[in-house]
């Protein structure tokens, strides 16, 4: 089964940490393909 492609939209650490995290431990499941974060931090 291909990996669902995800963009991540100004999810904070939740994006970066979670489903970031997930998508690099899980690369055959998950991968983000695209990523919006409108705080510069």
């Amino acid at each position: 089964m291909a990996p669902v492609d995800a963009v991540i939209v100004g999810a904070g650490n939740r994006g970066r940490f979670v489903f970031g995290g997930y998508a690099l431990a899980s690369p055959d499941r998950l991968r983000v393909v695209a990523l919006a974060e409108p705080d510069d931090e």
